[in-house]
């Protein structure tokens, strides 16, 4: 997934860290906004978009079986 285009400057990405038992965030930061940090995403792992300006979206992502 890329979340590079819609997102703007100062919106987030947490993902759960389990050992650490808290949150590991990278934010879209500086001029022009760019992600701070690379974010990987496991199938099993849930995480949470924060979009600090604008309006509210879902993030869909469809699995094509071949």
């Amino acid at each position: 997934m890329d979340f590079g285009g819609p997102l703007g400057k100062q919106s987030q990405i947490l993902t759960w860290s389990v050992p650490g038992q808290t949150y590991n965030i990278a934010a879209k930061v500086g001029t022009p906004p760019l992600w701070g940090a690379t974010v990987t995403i496991a199938p099993t792992d849930g995480f949470f978009v924060k979009q600090a300006n604008g309006p509210d979206t879902n993030v869909v992502e469809t699995l094509n079986l071949q």
